[in-house]
Formats: C-alpha cells, structure tokens, sequence
C-alpha cells in the first residue's frame, strides 16, 4: 500500500510540475520597440507687432478721406477710387465700424504713433465701442496710421477720421 501510496505521490508531483512548466510564458527573442509616444502640438504664439519704425517709414497709399455727414461715414479711396477703408458710426450699439475691404483678414492689427491693437474683424468689419481707446490712436496718430491683416495699408489720418468718432460719441 505504501507503493502504491509512493507511486500516487509521484504521479501527482509530476503532473503538478508539467502543469507549472506549462504555464511558463517563454520569453521573446526580441522586445517589442516602445509605443512613440504622441509628439506635442504647440501652437506659436501671434506675431508680434512690428515697431514703429516697421511700418511708419513705408510709403501712404495715394487716396483720399471723404465724409457723409447723412451716414455718419468716413471712407477711404485709393487714387483709382477703389474704397480701401470705412469707418460708420452705429448707433445702436454706440459703436464703431472699421471695414478694410480687399484684405479677408479676421484679425486686423491697427498701427499707430501712440502704439498697435489687434481687432476681431468678420465680413462687415470690427466693431469698436465708442470709448475704445483704437479709435484715438488713429484720431491722434502722426499724420498716418496702418492695418495689417493679409496686406498693410498705411493711410494718412485727416480730419474726417475724428468727425465720425466725434458723431459718433455725440449719439445718444
């Protein structure tokens, strides 16, 4: 009995040890490169402006303001009569509309002696409010200003620029 018992023994310690070698995961010849990991998309920041003396030395567009005191409207045209820039009052909101037309651009950086602002522009143009701090920097820049979006415009500032604002913040 004991043989047998001896013998049990035996069959139970193989089988248990064939059942442990079978459960053993061999080990790859290689190892797999590691995942790559994704590579981080930074986004540049917007281009500066330019200083002053990046744009204020470039040549003013030959044109001319004109002012429509029934629209409360100031336009720009180049010598061929193409209109360039406008700006309406609106007044409900107080605000004031700069359209550049013949750029596309939806940001419009506005020039000038007294320093630069980046307005939102969409397809009629960027609204400025009344007391927008934009709108006296033109008003008072020396003798010119510039909008860069896709192209840069460096306009001469006159008189008709301050009508419109003054209109404008007069509207009640």
């Amino acid at each position: 009995m004991m043989r047998r018992r001896a013998a049990q023994s035996r069959l139970v310690a193989g089988t248990a040890l064939l059942l442990l070698i079978g459960s053993c995961a061999a080990v790859p010849k290689s190892v797999p490169p590691p995942l790559r990991q994704p590579i981080p998309v930074t986004i540049p920041p917007p281009p500066a402006l330019p200083p002053a003396s990046a744009w204020d030395t470039l040549p003013i567009i030959e044109g001319g303001w004109t002012y429509d005191p029934a629209a409360r409207a100031a336009s720009f045209a180049n010598e061929r009569g193409e209109k360039l820039v406008s700006l309406y009052c609106m007044a409900a909101p107080r605000a004031v509309r700069l359209t550049v037309w013949r750029d596309g651009a939806r940001q419009i950086d506005v020039l000038t002696s007294a320093g630069a602002n980046r307005v939102e522009h969409d397809f009629v143009g960027a609204m400025l409010p009344v007391n927008d701090i934009t709108l006296d920097r033109i008003a008072f820049s020396r003798g010119r200003f510039a909008l860069r979006g896709n192209i840069i415009q460096v306009l001469p500032v006159q008189s008709e620029i301050g009508r419109v604002i003054e209109d404008c913040r007069g509207a009640g």
